[in-house]
């Protein structure tokens, strides 16, 4: 029954596309169609991609990185269509590092985290950063990115995590137990979240 419980929490917190992202890439994809036919197919093929990943491995415990990745470029090709030049995006992450084992959907939400609450609300954007090392045993990720001056309050009952954060939290918990963690570490301009994992290669 444990056991039972246990994939049935990580499916539900595997499963968080956000709806509100999804109407508003397909109203943008409708608009585009008749000014620019060729980028309103290349954003379906990363939306596709996107639902793709998210139906196929948002259900497991843990994907490659590379997988991983590619959901998130898929992501940050869709935020480009509403954000346009406002949004400097970089990422950077060893190539060694790609056959590691995360679980999946993660990046996306920290990313999805940082344009929703600290990019899009500014007129003129800002950078975010996404980065990866490794750390002796363990791999560490950072996402990074401008913030405005004043933040919401976190979510009741969760200090210092809003409630995507919050859930993030308690999927690694479920995961690693106490071998994982997810800090927040905001700053005047800057907000800073570090995700630390036990280092896994797929075999």
């Amino acid at each position: 029954l444990q056991i039972h419980l246990r994939e049935a929490q990580l499916a539900s917190l595997a499963h968080q596309l956000n709806p509100h992202f999804l109407f508003n890439a397909l109203n943008n994809i409708r608009f585009m169609i008749q000014e620019d036919g060729p980028r309103a197919e290349a954003i379906l093929v990363s939306l596709s991609e996107l639902l793709r990943h998210a139906l196929e491995h948002g259900a497991e415990a843990k994907t490659t990185l590379e997988r991983e990745l590619e959901t998130l470029e898929a992501y940050v090709a869709i935020v480009r269509l509403h954000l346009e030049d406002r949004l400097d995006f970089r990422l950077a992450v060893p190539p060694h590092l790609l056959p590691c084992l995360v679980p999946p959907m993660v990046l996306q939400l920290l990313v999805e985290n940082a344009v929703k609450h600290g990019l899009e609300p500014l007129p003129r954007g800002g950078l975010l950063q996404v980065e990866a090392r490794e750390e002796g045993t363990q791999l560490r990720f950072t996402v990074e990115n401008d913030q405005p001056s004043h933040r919401p309050e976190a979510a009741a009952g969760t200090p210092g995590l809003g409630m995507g954060l919050a859930n993030i939290a308690r999927r690694l918990q479920l995961l690693y137990g106490d071998r994982a963690r997810l800090e927040v570490l905001p700053g005047p301009s800057r907000f800073r979240v570090a995700l630390t994992l036990p280092k896994e290669v797929a075999p």
